[in-house]
């Protein structure tokens, strides 16, 4: 099932939800790999749609990312993941939201 399929089910289940409500709930539970399990469970569904609208409301309805913490995803709090950039850049990555954030590079002294 992709995220359109997904969306299409939402619309069905929920019809009151936003474009943008849904898209976003639709996108969380493609990535979560289990989208039959989580739309066979409309308490769930409803958790989801909760925890979007507490998430815009925190946010002041502003869907800028701050960073406050680099090895924290702002979206899940969840640890990220180390990557390499180009040119071997490193980063930290979160696979769920597609945050990243670019390592500061330690300066070379002596050079």
């Amino acid at each position: 099932m992709d995220k359109d399929q997904i969306a299409k089910k939402l619309r069905l289940v929920r019809p009151q939800l936003s474009p943008e409500a849904r898209q976003s709930i639709a996108t969380d539970i493609f990535y979560s790999g289990e989208p039959e399990t989580v739309l066979a469970d409309l308490n769930l569904v409803d958790k989801l749609i909760s925890s979007y609208h507490e998430k815009i409301a925190s946010k002041g309805g502003n869907r800028a990312v701050a960073a406050r913490d680099p090895n924290t995803c702002p979206e899940c709090q969840l640890p990220m993941k180390p990557v390499l950039l180009a040119d071997d850049r490193p980063a930290k990555y979160c696979p769920k939201h597609f945050v990243v954030f670019p390592c500061k590079q330690e300066s070379k002294q002596g050079m």
